[in-house]
């Protein structure tokens, strides 16, 4: 009975963890409802936001994610399923990254 116990709490452990790292690859997600933009999580810049309005207005957009994904060469676009490829398209060209921070890491030369 205690096994049992242990396997299920450690089970749950295991769930939580990869649930918190999958989660933690958004920088920020953008929804769309009922063809309003808002930020449901973290801090899109306001041009961005403003530009994904415009992007939903013209493209008629009632409802999706557009989600800033953490990668290995940066902050990329992620949409949900709801978005069609050309509105992806037009709101891939408003979409200016965060600057990478410095430089390849290589000490500075006098």
């Amino acid at each position: 009975m205690m096994i049992a116990i242990f396997l299920l709490l450690l089970a749950g452990l295991v769930a939580g963890l990869a649930w918190m790292l999958w989660d933690a690859r958004y920088v920020f997600i953008v929804a769309i409802e009922d063809g309003k933009v808002r930020s449901q999580r973290g801090s899109p810049s306001p041009s961005f936001l403003r530009d994904c309005r415009d992007v939903v207005r013209l493209h008629r957009l009632r409802r999706g994610k557009i989600y800033g994904e953490r990668t290995a060469a940066g902050v990329e676009l992620g949409f949900s399923r709801e978005i069609p490829e050309h509105a992806r398209q037009a709101l891939r060209n408003v979409w200016t990254p965060p600057p990478s921070g410095g430089g390849d890491g290589a000490k500075r030369r006098a």
